[in-house]
């Protein structure tokens, strides 16, 4: 039952709601393997239900984001795009993932491998990523400090003050997967 009340005091942010409810549920699941207690209250607690984001990014909104953010940004914007990849497999991305005949993912959440066919625009901005920082020997297309993936809050803090310049209300990084799905559909 207190767990039913934990879930009932969270229904106005049903999103967060749901994230404690997993962890919550790790938790007992562990306690349970552990010997510590012997069942999980969270089994049986349903999820609230998640509205998906309305949000869609226009496409002059996009443009005057990129048109303040660092080159670099820019460049992970496109890539972000024209895979329509969560941001943390773009910033994995890494070099021996460009092959021949695309780009080679394995998606972090899924575990599922995918390929891209090269486009003009996604060689391009391969190419321009690679440019960007010349023959410096990196493991990552995108990298922050000591040669590490570059790191997902520097990046959405990127995101979210080109935004402010550009006078882009309610723009989440997020937000350009679905763009790009959502264009992906449209476009048949």
């Amino acid at each position: 039952r207190h767990v039913a009340k934990f879930k009932l005091n969270m229904a106005a942010t049903p999103n967060m709601g749901n994230r404690m409810l997993s962890v919550l549920r790790l938790v007992f699941d562990y306690a349970v393997e552990q010997q510590l207690v012997d069942s999980n209250p969270c089994v049986g607690i349903k999820r609230h239900p998640e509205a998906k984001r309305p949000r869609y990014i226009t496409d002059a909104e996009m443009a005057a984001v990129r048109a303040v953010v660092s080159p670099r940004m820019q460049l992970m914007i496109d890539l972000l795009y024209l895979t329509g990849q969560r941001i943390g497999d773009v910033l994995a991305l890494r070099r021996g993932a460009i092959l021949p005949e695309g780009l080679a993912f394995k998606q972090e959440k899924t575990g599922a491998r995918l390929a891209l066919a090269w486009t003009p625009a996604l060689r391009q901005c391969i190419d321009d990523a690679l440019a960007l920082h010349g023959d410096l020997p990196r493991v990552t297309i995108f990298f922050g400090r000591g040669s590490k993936p570059a790191d997902y809050r520097t990046v959405r803090d990127q995101w979210e003050a080109g935004c402010v310049l550009a006078g882009v209300v309610d723009a989440h990084l997020h937000d350009i997967r679905a763009k790009s799905l959502t264009d992906a559909k449209r476009q048949g």
